[in-house]
C-alpha cells in the first residue's frame, strides 16, 4: 500500500481485530509517516442473468456434483447418437442404458 502523504511503500506494524469484526492495521511508510487502515468484510452476492432475462444468485457448485452432471450429460449425448445410428427410439435406449 502507498502512503497517502508521500506515496511511498508502507509496512504494517500492528494488526488488531476489533469487536465488530473490523481489522485495524497500523502502517508506517519509508519517510516515517504513520497512519491506520480499516478492513471490513462485506457479503457480496453475485447475480446471474439468464438468456430468458431471469436473475438469480450465483452458487458455487460442488465439484463432485459437477462431475456427476457432466457424466450424465455425456451418457445422454451418447444415447442420442446411438438412437440416430440404430433408428431406435431415444426413450428405449435411455431405458436400456439406465439414463434418466
Amino acid at each position: 500500500m502507498k502512503c497517502p502523504h508521500c506515496h511511498r511503500d508502507t509496512q504494517v506494524k500492528d494488526t488488531r481485530l476489533q469487536a465488530d469484526g473490523t481489522i485495524r492495521r497500523r502502517r508506517v511508510c519509508e519517510s516515517g509517516h504513520k497512519f491506520s487502515t480499516w478492513e471490513t468484510m462485506t457479503n457480496v452476492m453475485a447475480l446471474i442473468e439468464s438468456r430468458r432475462k431471469s436473475v438469480r444468485a450465483w452458487k458455487a457448485r460442488n465439484p463432485e456434483k459437477v462431475k456427476a452432471l457432466n457424466h450424465r450429460r455425456k451418457r445422454r449425448q451418447e444415447a442420442r447418437n446411438e438412437s440416430v445410428a440404430t433408428g431406435r427410439p431415444i426413450e428405449e435406449i435411455y431405458q436400456l442404458w439406465g439414463v434418466a
